[in-house]
C-alpha cells in the first residue's frame, strides 16, 4: 500500500471518527434535557403558596441560623402579602437560606418570603429573602 492511500484512509477514518464524536455529543445533549438537573426542585413551593413581608432587622443569631425581626409596611409590587401584622416582632428561622444570616446587618431592611400556612404571628422558617429594591422600594 502506498503512503498517499494510506494518508487518505487516515482521513477518512479521522473524519468519520469526528462525525460520530459529534453525534454521540448531540445524543448525550437530548438525553439529558429531560434529566433531574434540569427539571426544577420538586420540593420548592409553587409562587402561590408562598407570603411575603418587610421586615427590620433587630439581632442577628449567626449560630442559630435566626434574624430577630420587626414587620414593617411596605409595597411588595403585587406579591402576596402574609398575614403577620405591621409592628410584630419575633424570629425568623433562617436555617434553610443557601446563604446563611452572616451578610445580613442589623438595622437593615428586607423583604422575606415563607409558605403561608396562614401564620398570623412569627416565628416562621424563610424560604427566600430579598433586597426591597426588587420591589420597588428602598
Amino acid at each position: 500500500m502506498t503512503l498517499a492511500r494510506r494518508t487518505r484512509m487516515l482521513r477518512a477514518a479521522l473524519a468519520l471518527l469526528v462525525v460520530a464524536a459529534v453525534a454521540w455529543a448531540g445524543a448525550m445533549a437530548l438525553g439529558s434535557a429531560g434529566t433531574d438537573a434540569a427539571a426544577p426542585d420538586a420540593t420548592a413551593p409553587a409562587e402561590s403558596d408562598l407570603a411575603y413581608l418587610w421586615v427590620r432587622v433587630t439581632a442577628r443569631d449567626e449560630e442559630a441560623q435566626a434574624l430577630e425581626v420587626e414587620v414593617v409596611d411596605g409595597e411588595l409590587g403585587g406579591h402576596r402579602r402574609g398575614q403577620i401584622p405591621a409592628g410584630s416582632t419575633g424570629t425568623l428561622d433562617c436555617s434553610e437560606l443557601l446563604t446563611g444570616v452572616s451578610g445580613i446587618k442589623v438595622g437593615t431592611t428586607w423583604v422575606v418570603s415563607y409558605v403561608d400556612e396562614g401564620q398570623v404571628a412569627l416565628p416562621v422558617t424563610l424560604y427566600g429573602i430579598e433586597s426591597p429594591e426588587h420591589f420597588g422600594g428602598a
